[in-house]
């Protein structure tokens, strides 16, 4: 703040003297032209002070005891005595605002500022933080004090939130705050702290969608982490599970009295956290990167749910559910009531699981998006397809010492290939990897490969298939 106080207000103190006083300089021999000070005073002894604590408390004093305003902030139905030369040294949105004559508020004593209600509540901190630079947040304020400094462009607290965020990620996911931090840092183009939130997400769907705020995931968002390759899950009928159990949190909302969002755009919470577009030609960080499909807003209940219902289930990969799995689905109440669509998703998987390739590189072809997704598996934690590892008694264990682990899984997910198998060797090296010196014959000569040790988890993985007809190993 420093430092943005004193290019406001031009050239420093030792420029100022230098143009005014030329006569006091000294010459390159160091002898005093002026002969106002001592020749000594040259040598004496320098002592840096820095007493820049207690100019900041006096600054926060300003705040405290409502000294010297000169402007007037009203919030809500909240008024917020400032001053402007704190204010536009702490955000160039208020700096343009304020000193801009082309705004009516550079003029103006008492300025009203539009924020919504979750900002609203947290406004006194974000003030507060401006002249102090001190500031407590919580799962439950970071974000909207987070929206206040987008829309405000403070820098230096866009950065200690976001930070906040990204150690909090599993407490904010238990606390029911995961799909709302996510849902705002992608919009407005956090993508360091919205790609930890969105792998998160990725990789305990099982968990999170236990969680309330499973309910408020928009529509673009889940259909995003269902496009996935890497979504762990125990298999694909407990991902089918959960697009349900969403799908009725969603016809829930849309017969609730309270306005619900159209499908396709964020939740009410999200969206009022938004930051608006800032004064002047300043460019917003937020860009809305989720898509909006308005024509569903004048669809009534029965048709928005067939919608969406369509435009989630897509992204189930049938394909990848068992024959006998796929025939329980006949007797789901959800499969009744949109027979034709869900009849047609599940001859897709049994056109998969007989053997029906022609009709599978058709449907791979297809130009719809969803299709070309359904044949590829995702990380499944079912017994047939992964084992556990367990490292007991970790620190007793010795240096660049390993842990073996030998599995089988089949080699496709097809009913067809189910006598295929593929035998997976798991080695951990949980105390680091040692790598001796040696050397490595290549065409151009013998290149010296040095002795290396790293010091950080190493897993490696080795894959066979077992042939049960031919009886030998094939790589």
């Amino acid at each position: 703040m420093f430092a943005r106080l004193s290019n406001m207000f031009g050239a420093n103190e030792n420029d100022e003297q230098g143009r005014s006083s030329p006569s006091r300089k000294a010459d390159s021999r160091g002898t005093n032209l002026g002969g106002a000070f001592p020749m000594h005073a040259y040598n004496a002894p320098q002592c840096q002070i820095d007493n820049s604590g207690s100019v900041l408390e006096k600054i926060a004093g300003l705040y405290a005891e409502r000294l010297m305003s000169d402007i007037v902030l009203v919030v809500g139905n909240r008024e917020f005595p400032a001053h402007r030369l704190i204010l536009c040294a702490s955000s160039d949105v208020f700096q343009v605002m304020l000193m801009n004559p082309r705004w009516n508020e550079s003029r103006e004593q008492r300025i009203v500022l539009q924020e919504a209600a979750e900002c609203v509540e947290v406004f006194e901190l974000f003030l507060r933080y401006l002249y102090t630079g001190r500031l407590k947040v919580s799962h439950a304020t970071v974000l909207p004090i987070l929206a206040l400094a987008d829309k405000y462009n403070v820098k230096d607290l866009i950065e200690t939130c976001v930070k906040y965020m990204k150690l909090n990620i599993v407490s904010a996911s238990q606390q029911n705050y995961l799909i709302a931090w996510l849902q705002y840092t992608l919009t407005c183009g956090h993508s360091d702290i919205s790609s930890v939130c969105l792998n998160h997400f990725k990789w305990n769907l099982e968990q999170v969608a236990t969680h309330e705020d499973f309910a408020s995931c928009d529509l673009d968002l889940l259909t995003t982490v269902l496009a996935e390759h890497d979504v762990v899950v125990h298999d694909e009928m407990t991902l089918y599970n959960i697009v349900v159990s969403w799908l009725h949190q969603q016809a829930e909302k849309l017969m609730s009295p309270s306005p619900v969002s159209t499908p396709g755009e964020p939740p009410t919470g999200l969206s009022s956290y938004i930051p608006g577009p800032p004064p002047s030609n300043i460019i917003s960080c937020c860009k809305l990167h989720l898509r909006r499909d308005s024509s569903t807003s004048s669809l009534d209940y029965i048709d928005r749910m067939e919608w969406l219902t369509y435009e989630v289930m897509k992204f189930v990969r049938f394909p990848m559910m068992t024959p006998r799995q796929l025939a329980d689905l006949l007797l789901v109440p959800l499969t009744i009531k949109y027979k034709e669509f869900f009849v047609t998703r599940m001859a897709i998987g049994m056109s998969f699981h007989s053997g029906q390739w022609e009709r599978v590189k058709e449907i791979i072809r297809d130009p719809e998006p969803s299709n070309r997704l359904l044949f590829t598996p995702r990380l499944y934690t079912a017994e047939q397809w992964s084992a556990s590892l367990s490292v007991d008694d970790l620190p007793g264990l010795p240096a660049y010492h390993t842990r073996t682990l030998v599995f089988s899984t089949p080699a496709s997910a097809s009913e067809l290939d189910c006598d295929t198998q593929l035998e997976w060797i798991v080695e951990l090296y949980p105390k680091g990897v040692w790598f001796r010196k040696f050397y490595l014959i290549v065409w151009q000569g013998t290149v010296e490969v040095p002795e290396a040790v790293l010091r950080t988890v190493r897993l490696q993985s080795r894959q066979r298939m077992w042939s049960m007809q031919e009886s030998e190993w094939q790589c």
